[in-house]
């Protein structure tokens, strides 16, 4: 018979530690801030 809960123990799950989350949301919207403002220049007027 096969066990269920051993077939799982390849993966682990893992926190990330609030600082790590706050970084990658003020990357991510700084560079989608600056992806509009640089594609505003392209706009004709």
């Amino acid at each position: 018979m096969i066990d269920t809960k051993s077939s799982n123990s390849g993966y682990k799950d893992f926190e990330v530690n609030i600082k790590v989350k706050l970084a990658m949301l003020w990357t991510s919207v700084t560079l989608c801030y600056l992806y509009g403002d640089y594609f505003e220049l392209y706009v004709p007027g």
